[in-house]
């Protein structure tokens, strides 16, 4: 059995029986608000503290933003970039999905300078600006998809939901190797509290039903 993929969050690793399955693609879903980019910055710092470097791709933030966002959680995701631990690449859906398809692109290029185990994919939502039907928009998720698998690394993508109506289930779902849902429900005593769900986990066994989730320093 091939060694699990630590997501670098204890809890979560427990959640889904030690961690992700290498070169698998995982989706962390949420409404706005909910850490899911929180989450995958965790899981490609830790990963690249431990002798794994990875690469975050992001199609909203400026690179500046996830930086001082990381710093403020006590990550230093400036020095693992200077020490060429962690490449940072802000671009837009169509380029990354003709690079990726491309033999000599840049996401296999990097992902081989680096020696490049993991990365995060922030989000898959902005595949909708690509202006294309339902039909082509689940053809290129499943094209961007297999072409990280082909390159060997274990992601994290995620995605925003409109809303938590599990009658509308995201095509990314059944495309996704382990699905991984992000809440920010309010309580009986009108608290808010995150809550964490694995929703899905191929490969592997998971613990399921919602379980609380706390972002802090760290």
């Amino acid at each position: 059995m091939a060694k699990v993929v630590s997501t670098g969050i204890r809890g979560l690793d427990e959640l889904l029986s030690g961690g992700l399955q290498p070169g698998s693609c995982n989706l962390v879903e949420g409404v706005p608000g909910t850490g899911k980019t929180t989450v995958g910055v965790q899981f490609v710092y830790t990963g690249a503290l431990s002798g794994e470097p990875g690469i975050i791709i992001t199609f909203e933030q400026f690179p500046q933003q996830l930086k001082r966002d990381a710093a403020n959680l006590g990550w230093d995701l400036a020095g693992l970039e200077q020490r060429e631990q962690v490449k940072i690449i802000c671009t837009s859906p169509e380029v990354f999905l003709e690079q990726l398809r491309a033999a000599d692109g840049f996401i296999e290029m990097t992902a081989a300078e680096l020696g490049a185990r993991r990365i995060l994919l922030d989000s898959v939502s902005q595949l909708s600006q690509l202006g294309v039907s339902p039909g082509e928009l689940r053809a290129a998720a499943y094209g961007m998809m297999n072409g990280l698998r082909r390159a060997g690394l274990t992601a994290m993508i995620t995605k925003e939901l409109e809303s938590l109506d599990t009658s509308d289930v995201p095509f990314e779902e059944y495309l996704s190797d382990c699905v991984i849902r992000l809440r920010y429900d309010m309580t009986d005593n009108d608290e808010r509290r995150r809550y964490v769900e694995v929703l899905k986990s191929r490969g592997g066994p998971h613990v399921s039903g919602k379980h609380m989730l706390e972002l802090g320093h760290g």
